[in-house]
Order: structure tokens, then C-alpha cells, then sequence
């Protein structure tokens, strides 16, 4: 194994400035991040990637994250030095596996990505868990990932192929992860990073072809610079003399409608749209997501902005009554954390039932709530908005969820968020 890579890594070395190794993809690594591995197969799998980065020579298109963690996203600006510390400094997550967050986090990445050329995007899953647990509601977005070359790497024995094939027929295995790679790595990873040629094999060595100008080349000098030079990477602080808070100051959180109130079309709709609302903001440290009884992302949690659209869009729809009780209670247990509450918290509530089952013990709650600023988001038309002025009086209503936004959002956002608001 550790020839092979210096064979393709003296390959990578000599090759021009302006070609792409092993081809012009945008490559993602999924990796399983999940509490199914032990920690020490979770650390044999990162430092597989890591390995494999060090072969490749275009940082910009390559992503390495989890279904709850995240190490680099394409365009990063890392070098491939960087990248290899980060994954080799990656932390496992005690959550279980899910396929549906690896493929939001997949697909809000891909939604952003600049590919104006269309060049290939291929993606590499590696999953511990194929039990119908960890697959609940991953349809919704591999529908979205059409396209897009997947590879499943199935780690351990405890997985099903068969269940994955609504999904992908590309599979690699690595049933003993005492070995340091995939089984037939060498002859697959090319079609796994969408290259459409297979390299060439040595008919007497059986190891890759090496051109003739790479015979003087220094294996260890290149694996030397290609590892150790780099600068440690620096995060821009999030200092507020630094980083202006966009849109404001505010302590801002999302509480999600997941009731059966709503129809399953109108619900993706509500998730994407708070998706794609939380890409605007840039202190992720103040955003809190809840749904049902779950807290989704906590403030102060330490997620990026994009980890938190991830997981917006990987929220279940549970099918429950609607309860405003608990969506308030949510909002004051996460009020308790602080030593010091804050004074200036917007929650923004969306709600799609307004019957006297849904809101029953709710105001017994306002006591807690008196330094918050309450926007209901009224969702559909079978919302009375006078049943919820004993709440607040700050109404944005989505009346047709046919639209990808509610109505007058642009206008009324900006209060929403407690921003120039007394």
C-alpha cells in the first residue's frame, strides 16, 4: 500500500501545472463520522482520506465532510497540507448513522458550487449502517442528486448493498478495516472520482505505468513537501470587532413545523426555505434550530453555517398534533442555558394549526418569554392569526406554499430577526 502511493505520488508530482489529477472532478468525501465504527476504524478510514488527498493535486475541488461534522468544503481555500491536518484532527460525532444527513449535507454543497462548466462531481459515501434507521427519508434527496456519480464504501459486515441500490449500483468494500484500504482500491478509485479512463497497468510489476520523466524524481522529498510545509490553517475570528453580525446582533431562533397539519410537499418547502434564509446569516454560533421536542442546532453549538443548513434539511417530518407549548418550551429551556439570558432573542415560529388542541397550555409559558421577540409565520390559509395575539402581535403569513418564500419576507425579515426593534 505505502508503495503504490508513492508510485502514484511521484506520478501526481511530475504532472503539469494545468492538468487535473486524476481528472477535472469535484470529488466529496462523505465519511461516516456516525457512532456505528469504533474509534479506531472511525481513525483508519480518516487517515485513508487523508492519504488519498495527498495524491491529489487540485485543493479547490475536493470536500471532505460528515453527516454532523465537516472538515473542507470545495473552494475552501485550504491547501492540500491543510486539509490533511484537519482530517487527521477530525472528532467522531456519538450520533447514529444517517444516509439522510450525509446526502442534505451532499446536496447543499452541490446547490452552492460555482460548476458553470458542468465538469463531474463524484461523491464517495462511506457507511457503516445500512439499517432501515439510519436510511429513513434519504428518497427525498438522493432524488435531488441525479447527475452526480455516487459511490457507496461499504465499511465492516454489517451492511446491506442490496438496500442501497435505489440509490447507486457503485460499491467498494471494506469488510476488515484492519487493512489500511478498500478492497481493490488500486482498480476502482478512478471510476469512484468520475474519470472516464482507467489508468494503465505495468504488464510486469502490476503497478501503475510510470512515465519516463519521473525516474530521477525524489519520493520522499515530494511526500515531505507535500506534507510538513504547509502553514497551520487560521480560522478568521469571530470576534464582533472583527466580523460585523449580519443581519444584526440578535440571538435568532427557527422553530420548524413538522406537525401533521402540514402536507409533506409544503414541508420541504418550509425546511428549504429556512435553509437557504440561514445561508445569509454569518454568526452560526446564535442560531438555533428546534422542531417537535428536539433541538436540532443549539446557540453556542460549535456548527458552520452550512453544517446548520444540513441540518435543516434533515430534519424528520414527525406527523404530530401541533403544539405551540412546545415549541415555547424549547425557546425557554434553551433561555436557561445562559447565566445571563440574553435581551435581544428573536424566535420565529412557523405554525400551520391554530385550533384550541394546538395551542393549549401555550400561554403559560409567556412568563419566561417577556424578552423575546415572537414572529409567527403562518403557514397555509386554515391559520386564525386573532388566536395568536395573546402571543404576539408580529405576523408573516405564507398563505400559498407554492411559493418558495412567504409573503413580503424580503420587507418584514429584517424585524423578524429583532433587528431595530425596541
Amino acid at each position: 500500500m505505502i508503495f503504490r502511493l508513492l508510485i502514484i505520488a511521484i506520478i501526481f508530482a511530475s504532472a503539469k501545472a494545468d492538468s487535473y489529477v486524476p481528472c477535472k472532478s469535484y470529488i466529496s468525501f462523505s465519511y461516516d463520522d456516525s457512532n456505528t465504527l469504533n474509534n479506531g476504524n472511525f481513525k483508519t478510514q480518516m487517515d485513508f482520506i487523508r492519504n488519498v488527498v495527498s495524491t491529489l493535486n487540485y485543493p479547490n475541488r475536493l470536500r471532505a465532510e460528515g453527516g454532523y461534522t465537516g472538515e473542507f468544503n470545495w473552494n475552501s481555500g485550504l491547501n492540500i497540507g491543510q486539509m490533511q491536518i484537519n482530517l487527521h484532527n477530525a472528532q467522531q460525532n456519538p450520533m447514529p448513522f444517517s444516509l439522510s444527513q450525509q446526502a442534505a449535507s451532499l446536496l447543499t454543497s452541490i446547490e452552492v458550487l460555482a460548476n458553470d462548466q458542468n465538469d463531474p462531481i463524484a461523491a464517495l459515501i462511506f457507511i457503516s449502517d445500512t439499517s432501515d434507521s439510519a436510511l429513513r427519508n434519504s428518497d427525498r434527496w438522493f432524488s435531488r442528486l441525479s447527475g452526480i456519480r455516487i459511490t457507496f464504501v461499504m465499511l465492516g459486515t454489517n451492511v446491506d448493498s442490496l438496500k442501497l441500490r435505489t440509490y447507486s449500483n457503485n460499491f467498494i468494500y471494506w469488510p476488515d478495516l484492519a487493512l489500511s484500504q478498500p478492497d481493490n482500491w488500486d482498480l476502482l478509485y478512478n471510476t469512484a472520482f468520475g474519470c472516464a479512463n482507467v489508468p494503465t497497468k505495468s504488464t510486469t510489476t502490476g503497478l501503475f505505468s510510470l512515465p519516463a520523466s519521473t525516474a530521477t524524481s525524489n519520493p520522499v522529498t515530494w511526500l515531505t513537501q507535500s506534507t510538513t510545509t504547509a502553514e497551520p490553517y487560521t480560522f478568521p475570528s469571530t470576534s464582533p470587532g472583527e466580523i460585523p453580525y449580519y443581519p444584526c446582533r440578535s440571538w435568532i431562533s427557527f422553530s420548524i413545523d413538522c406537525s401533521n397539519a402540514i402536507g409533506d410537499n409544503d414541508f420541504y418547502t418550509e425546511i428549504g426555505f429556512i435553509s437557504k434564509s440561514i445561508g445569509y446569516l454569518n454568526h452560526p454560533e446564535r442560531i438555533q434550530v428546534t422542531y417537535y421536542y428536539i433541538f436540532a442546532v443549539s446557540w453556542n453549538d460549535y456548527y458552520s453555517i452550512k453544517q446548520i443548513q444540513s441540518k435543516v434539511l434533515a430534519v424528520p417530518r414527525y406527523g404530530n398534533q401541533y403544539s405551540l407549548r412546545t415549541k415555547l418550551q424549547n425557546i425557554v429551556a434553551a433561555l436557561s442555558s445562559f447565566n445571563v439570558p440574553p435581551n435581544n432573542v428573536a424566535a420565529i415560529i412557523f405554525i400551520s394549526d391554530t385550533s384550541d388542541a394546538a395551542l393549549v397550555g401555550a400561554y403559560q409559558l409567556m412568563a419566561y418569554l417577556t424578552n423575546v421577540r415572537i414572529t409567527f409565520v403562518l403557514l397555509g390559509s386554515n391559520v386564525d392569526s386573532s388566536k395568536l395575539t395573546q402571543f404576539s402581535s408580529n405576523f408573516i403569513y405564507w398563505s400559498d406554499l407554492s411559493k418558495p418564500q412567504p409573503d413580503n419576507w424580503d420587507n418584514l425579515s429584517y424585524a423578524a430577526y429583532g433587528c431595530g426593534v425596541n
